[in-house]
């Protein structure tokens, strides 16, 4: 249950931290600010990336030298049926291409603190994009990553896989 789940204390995280990025197998370490959520989660947020509330239900990451690269992270009801939320997903995925089940281990990092349950993704003329459901400390996500087949994205997968893992969940749903 929702009501016995300990959420991280949005106090308790730092305005700056490291995040661990790994390009062409070079790993680094990135100073990232942190982003807090009227959703009820908090996320540190690299810095060739910007983050803002999209909707009321969403947040945006998007790259700052070209914005097709985003990432939206959506905090949804713990008690929507898998197989409804995988339909919209394919209904979603339709519009780049043939949505497919998509592994895991590319979307969080190994010490990341997600039960990712979905994971589809597509292919199309000249994009790919991604959706999974996880449940991260008690909170569930969607999130969405539309990735333009261009030069910028070298960098910019692994940055959104270094973000994702430092995703807490700080309040219930509605009360961030």
């Amino acid at each position: 249950m929702e009501s016995e789940v300990a959420y991280t204390p949005i106090d308790s995280l730092a305005p700056t931290r490291q995040l661990d990025v790994t390009v062409e197998g070079q790993r680094e370490a990135r100073e990232a600010r942190l982003f807090k959520s009227p959703q009820g989660y908090a996320i540190y947020v690299l810095p060739q990336l910007e983050m803002t509330p999209e909707e009321p239900c969403c947040d945006l990451a998007y790259a700052r030298v070209d914005d097709g690269f985003f990432m939206r992270i959506e905090r949804i009801d713990d008690a929507l049926d898998l197989a409804t939320l995988r339909e919209n997903m394919q209904l979603a995925l339709s519009s780049v291409g043939q949505a497919e089940e998509a592994g895991v281990q590319a979307y969080f990092p190994p010490e990341a603190r997600a039960e990712v349950e979905l994971s589809m993704r597509a292919v199309g003329d000249g994009v790919s994009m991604t959706m999974l459901v996880a449940r991260i400390d008690g909170g569930r996500y969607r999130v969405t990553q539309h990735l333009p087949h261009r030069e910028a994205l070298e960098g910019i997968p692994p940055s959104f896989r270094a973000m994702l893992g430092s995703l807490r969940t700080t309040a219930p749903k509605g009360e961030g």
